[in-house]
């Protein structure tokens, strides 16, 4: 059976399409356990009302506490051999579960594709089949190789074991209010001995107005937070290489360079931000990236890159606001919806 957590915090306006998209999955083996967050508005009636109609349905209460509490509490009440996680918000297609299934086995993490339903159109990534992962340069093969197609980092597009989730006692990390998905793989993945990729599986990402992307808020220290986790390995998460940590930081600066909070300011406002920006270590590991060898990174993020490098704050300042009409960036992996703030 397989287990599937999801974390509704406020979501009474998705969480029903969400939970449709589940109970039309092609293979039926599975089981619905949403933690509802300490929600002010209908989620909880709403979800009630699902499970009196299907068995297969859990709906857990608690107090607000996170996404990473809550996909915790899920993870506790899992009765399935396999987890996986979606986010109230989202959906997927109707053979996620059919197509990820034959793909796992042990060692092996099962991922799917992602669709962005933010109404631009956004094309499908081309995936390889697989990843055969080298422990000695984890997480390296498997970040540097989808880093750029917007698979890399999510939980929600893949399957876990849930025997060596307990036998690792992997866990959210709650302290952290963005990049707990991306420890939670890299942890994951020192388990692992080989990634499998399939395009009929797809993952639908929503980038709802509400959203993290489109919050006013600066998530500069909360990604400052992260980098000093990734570069103090512990037993359970591997050397980061630094290629990796450049990758990560350039598109951690792309998501907060292009967030409202920061890329709509005045000039004046902008320019004291970032003469602060500067001296973070963000901003150093992203400004290397076009120093290390075999990284691609798009025409976009180069042009980024030598505003940034050359500190040209006005010519910066311009096209932030440019590219946010255009849209030109795709962000990978921001912060969760749920997140706290």
């Amino acid at each position: 059976m397989i287990s599937i957590v999801i974390p509704a915090y406020n979501a009474a306006a998705t969480v029903g399409r969400c939970l449709d998209s589940l109970l039309a999955q092609t293979y039926r083996d599975f089981e619905l356990i949403v933690v509802d967050d300490g929600s002010t508005d209908s989620t909880a009636q709403i979800v009630s009302a699902y499970a009196e109609r299907d068995n297969r349905i859990r709906l857990i209460r608690q107090e607000n506490a996170g996404v990473s509490a809550a996909r915790n509490v899920g993870l506790d009440a899992a009765r399935g051999d396999l987890i996986g996680f979606t986010d109230s918000d989202d959906a997927i297609s109707p053979e996620f579960l059919e197509a990820l299934l034959p793909l796992y086995a042990p060692g092996v993490l099962p991922v799917a594709d992602i669709e962005r339903s933010d109404g631009d159109g956004s094309a499908l990534a081309s995936l390889p089949p697989a990843i055969t992962l080298d422990p000695t340069r984890l997480p390296e093969d498997y970040f540097c190789g989808t880093l750029g197609q917007g698979i890399a980092f999510t939980v929600c597009n893949k399957l876990f074991s849930a025997a060596l989730l307990r036998d690792a006692c992997l866990r959210f990390a709650e302290e952290l209010s963005v990049g707990e998905d991306m420890l939670f793989v890299f942890r994951y993945l020192r388990r692992c001995r080989e990634v499998c990729f399939t395009r009929r599986a797809v993952y639908r990402y929503n980038i709802a107005e509400n959203s993290a992307m489109q919050s006013r808020r600066d998530y500069t220290g909360a990604y400052e937070t992260v980098l000093r986790t990734l570069r103090r390995p512990d037993g359970d998460c591997p050397p980061i290489a630094e290629k990796v940590l450049a990758m990560w930081a350039l598109e951690s600066c792309v998501f907060i360079l292009t967030n409202p909070a920061v890329s709509e300011q005045s000039y004046a406002a902008f320019s004291a931000w970032w003469e602060g920006f500067t001296r973070t270590g963000l901003y150093r590991a992203a400004a290397q990236a076009t120093d290390l060898p075999d990284i691609r990174i798009s025409r976009a993020r180069r042009v980024l890159l030598r505003l940034m490098r050359g500190n040209r704050t006005r010519s910066l300042h311009t096209l932030l606001r440019a590219f946010r009409k255009s849209r030109t960036f795709k962000h990978t992996r921001p912060p969760r919806k749920g997140d706290a703030p």
